[in-house]
C-alpha cells in the first residue's frame, strides 16, 4: 500500500504558488494563511512565495509569524519583502526566480481564495491531456513554467503576460477552466 502511495506522489507535478500582497493598506494575511494551510497537496510538491512590502502600514512581524506557520506544513515557503517603490519587473523577478524547477507557476493576490483541491484538479487533468495547458479557477491561473520562461521578457509584467497567454490558449485549445 505504501508503495502505491509513493508512486502516486512521485507522479504529482511541482507547483509554485506566488501570493502577491498590496503595497498599501491592510491585508487579511490570516485568511490567506488559512487558505494555504487547507491546500490538499503534498508539501514537497508545492513551493509557496509570499510577496509583500516593507511599509509603515504593515506589521512585518505578522508576516514573519504567519509565514513560519505555513512553513510547518509546507517546508518550501518563503517570505519576500519588497520596498514600496520597487518596479513590477523587479518584484516579479524576485518572486519567480525562487520558482525554478516548478512545472506550473500560479500567481494569486492576497485577497483571493484558492480551492483546497486546486493543484490536485490540475494534476488529474494533465495526466489525461498533457502539461502544456493553462488552467484557471476563480481567476487564479496556472501556467506551465516553460511557457512563462518563453514569454515573460516580451512583457516584463506577469499580469500582462498572463492576460496574453490566456487569450492565445483559448484560441488554440490549450486553456482549461476548472469548475
Amino acid at each position: 500500500m505504501k508503495s502505491q502511495q509513493k508512486d502516486v506522489q512521485q507522479n504529482k507535478l511541482l507547483y509554485a504558488l506566488v501570493i502577491y500582497d498590496t503595497p498599501d493598506g491592510d491585508s487579511d494575511i490570516q485568511k490567506i494563511t488559512n487558505d494555504v494551510l487547507n491546500i490538499d497537496y503534498p508539501s514537497d510538491k508545492l513551493k509557496i512565495i509570499i510577496n509583500s512590502y516593507i511599509s509603515p502600514k504593515k506589521n512585518v512581524n505578522d508576516y514573519v509569524n504567519l509565514t513560519n506557520v505555513i512553513i510547518k506544513n509546507f517546508k518550501n515557503a518563503r517570505l519576500l519583502l519588497n520596498k514600496t517603490d520597487c518596479n513590477i519587473p523587479e518584484i516579479d523577478f524576485n518572486a519567480f526566480s525562487k520558482c525554478q524547477n516548478a512545472n506550473y507557476l500560479v500567481k494569486m493576490n492576497i485577497d483571493q481564495s484558492i480551492d483546497k483541491d486546486y493543484f490536485n484538479n490540475i494534476n488529474n487533468i494533465t495526466t489525461e491531456k498533457g502539461n502544456d495547458i493553462i488552467f484557471c479557477q476563480n481567476d487564479i491561473t496556472a501556467i506551465p513554467y516553460n511557457i512563462v520562461s518563453k514569454n515573460y521578457l516580451m512583457f516584463n509584467d506577469y499580469n500582462l503576460m498572463e492576460k496574453y497567454l490566456i487569450e492565445i490558449s483559448k484560441k488554440n485549445g490549450s486553456f482549461e477552466e476548472i469548475t
